[in-house]
């Protein structure tokens, strides 16, 4: 039989079509698949989101006061705590762990206090130091922050982080309100990380992704 160039050609054509045929499948499954568990999570996430901030706006008053006090004071036992010197502590939200009374005690052993101050353009935050002359100004979200003639410091200036949260689990993991700031703040920092929530926000499952930054301990009302 002669030798027919053609045959050899559509032979390796149609090789090369069922090769990019598969390789094109399975790249749409996988990309499926991912878009899929994204959606879920995201899902997952703001479901939990909505329900433990709801649970959190329904406790009462005076039991906010009293066990904002109660983390505090196991707060202030923590060594990582009384060897700091640089401690960010941020400025309470609606019915978040309440911070007034933890700052005050933070200055009267000498630290040195900041608040965070976010940055929306950059989605970066800026630790500024809190005293008792500080002005404090409202930000978009309406939280307090202090204005920008208070002294700013670099991240890896702080020793101690006090983090906010909307939903913990007891591994450490933390579930913010979405916007990323202390996910990108903490590792440019570097510095030892308490999360403070009321015991009702303690979850078995945050749903945490690759970008999340776990804490080093976190503290309720009954203890670490």
């Amino acid at each position: 039989m002669p030798f027919n160039p053609y045959i050899y050609y559509s032979r390796f054509s149609s090789l090369l079509d069922n090769i990019f045929i598969r390789f094109y499948i399975y790249f749409i499954f996988i990309y499926f698949s991912i878009y899929i568990v994204g959606w879920w999570v995201f899902k997952m996430k703001n479901e939990l989101r909505k329900k433990i901030i709801e649970l959190r706006n329904s406790l009462d008053s005076d039991y906010i006061k009293e066990a904002s006090v109660c983390i505090s004071d196991k707060l202030l036992e923590i060594p990582e705590i009384i060897k700091a010197e640089n401690i960010m502590v941020y400025m309470d939200f609606r019915n978040e762990v309440k911070t007034d009374y933890l700052i005050e005690k933070l200055l009267s052993m000498g630290k040195n206090v900041f608040a965070p101050v976010c940055v929306h353009e950059t989605r970066e935050m800026i630790p500024r130091k809190v005293d008792s002359k500080t002005v404090f100004v409202k930000s978009r979200f309406g939280v307090l922050e202090p204005s920008e003639d208070s002294e700013a410091v670099s991240p890896d200036m702080i020793d101690v982080i006090v983090v906010p949260g909307v939903a913990f689990d007891r591994a450490g993991n933390r579930m913010g309100y979405g916007g990323g700031y202390y996910d990108r703040f903490i590792p440019k920092s570097g510095a030892f990380t308490c999360g403070i929530r009321f015991e009702c926000q303690i979850v078995d499952d945050v749903f945490e992704e690759e970008h999340d930054v776990k804490l080093d301990v976190i503290v309720t009302e009954k203890g670490l």
